[in-house]
């Protein structure tokens, strides 16, 4: 119960419902309940004991006390209780991702954004999560609105890592997304060079590294600004880390292909 001592401690409660309401929450996807209309069809005594009392809640008790929720305490909430200690002082494996949520309701005025699940432009809601894979944990989850790229997210999330969960050694984890302008790129490059040799980033290539105008460089004994790395690897990179055993430059790797015309990064067979 620790969660809702957390929750106690960040959420106003003057009409004390917070712990139905939070624990109804946190129980009613485990058990099969989709929807929270679906809670007047309840009449279960083990689904009531854990939505904290005899009788199950109704749905205006849950959905009245989520409306009222403001996210100035829910943000206290997911700081309170991300798990950093999983990284402390360790060697991290993170990966940056993004998920679209799409919104159908006309209640609210929602930014548009791009869902790749159905090739629409439409109204949605974007979550920045912070994955160690280590663990399989969320480290964070930022909430922001359809319009927000990736691209702006990047560095903020990394810096928050670093400074929340102080491992001894981050290796960030992005896909093509956040590296879909020079600025974006170029922001990961200067961040790396900053915590050198704390910090290391991974890129899936994206067309961006064909105009990529920055320092290349690689691992090693510095063999030139474009190597061969195996597995079809765009060799842009400084990468492996105080444990790897060799000596590294700092800069991100790119892995995959680039598939603008006219680059020719150099690539190898695994």
């Amino acid at each position: 119960m620790n969660w809702l001592d957390a929750a106690r401690a960040c959420v106003p409660d003057p009409e004390d419902v917070l712990r139905p309401g939070f624990l109804t929450n946190a129980f009613h996807l485990i058990v099969g309940i989709e929807r929270l209309l679906h809670l007047d069809q309840m009449d279960d005594l083990g689904f009531a004991l854990l939505s904290g009392g005899r009788h199950c809640p109704s749905r205006h008790t849950v959905g009245g006390w989520r409306r009222h929720l403001g996210w100035q305490s829910v943000d206290a909430f997911c700081r309170r209780t991300s798990p950093w200690h999983l990284i402390r002082n360790g060697v991290a494996l993170v990966r940056y991702d993004e998920h679209t949520i799409p919104r159908w309701t006309h209640k609210f005025r929602i930014p548009k954004g791009s869902v790749t699940t159905r090739n629409k432009h439409m109204h949605c809601e974007k979550l920045f999560s912070a994955f160690d894979l280590g663990s399989q944990r969320d480290l964070s989850v930022r909430a922001t609105p359809g319009d927000r790229g990736r691209m702006g997210r990047s560095v903020p999330l990394v810096r928050q890592t670093l400074e929340c969960g102080r491992p001894e050694y981050l290796h960030a984890l992005f896909d093509a997304g956040a590296g879909q302008a020079d600025a974006g790129v170029r922001a990961l490059w200067n961040l790396v060079a900053e915590h050198h040799p704390q910090l290391d980033v991974t890129m899936r290539a994206c067309p961006s590294w064909s105009t990529w105008t920055g320092p290349r460089t690689t691992t090693g004994s510095g063999a030139g600004p474009i190597a061969p790395r195996p597995n079809g690897c765009a060799g842009y990179s400084g990468s492996g880390g105080p444990r790897a055993g060799r000596s590294c430059s700092p800069g991100i790797r790119a892995t995959g292909r680039t598939r603008s015309p006219g680059s020719a990064p150099a690539t190898g067979t695994g």
